[in-house]
């Protein structure tokens, strides 16, 4: 019974997804914490767009856009989103979400997705200024496999080492 329970309480956790404000309070674009170059650095934008008012214009230079992804600006003043996206079938995961607020504040918000290997995924964001820009990040396919097929590597060689010495 236990078991059951836990194993209930597991799929339904991992079914339901968060975004979780990984700097609190937001930070200025003109001197961004290590975490920005880090999502530049090994994650992908696959969609963004320009906010007006309550207008979402999306960027036509990303992978996907409003076929994936929604934006429902719920209060301009307040700078409430609902943000969603859906892209099963897809070999993205790891989602991130940059917030850059509006009239020159300078001020931005990075959010994560959790648990990282959702998808299908939604959240809300509240009381951020005003957004300017939403844009989405995932981890690049190739960055998913790298540090696994390095560690396979490493083992396997380790397992040669040691039939090589045992014979």
């Amino acid at each position: 019974m236990k078991t059951s329970l836990a194993i209930l309480l597991i799929s339904i956790t991992s079914a339901l997804g968060t975004l979780i404000d990984l700097t609190p309070g937001g930070f200025n674009e003109n001197n961004p914490p290590p975490l920005f170059f880090s999502l530049l650095n090994n994650e992908q934008i696959v969609a963004g767009a320009n906010i007006d008012g309550t207008s979402v214009v999306w960027s036509p230079f990303t992978l996907f856009g409003p076929a994936n992804f929604s934006i429902q600006i719920t209060d301009v003043q307040s700078g409430s989103a609902s943000v969603s996206w859906n892209l099963t079938g897809t070999p993205y995961h790891s989602f991130f979400v940059l917030l850059e607020g509006a009239n020159g504040s300078g001020l931005a918000n990075i959010y994560e997705s959790t648990p990282a290997f959702l998808q299908t995924d939604s959240g809300f964001i509240t009381d951020f200024a005003q957004v300017q820009a939403i844009t989405f990040f995932a981890t690049v396919p190739e960055n998913l496999w790298t540090l696994p097929a390095f560690l396979f590597a490493i083992l396997i060689l380790i397992t040669l080492q040691r039939t090589r010495v045992i014979t």
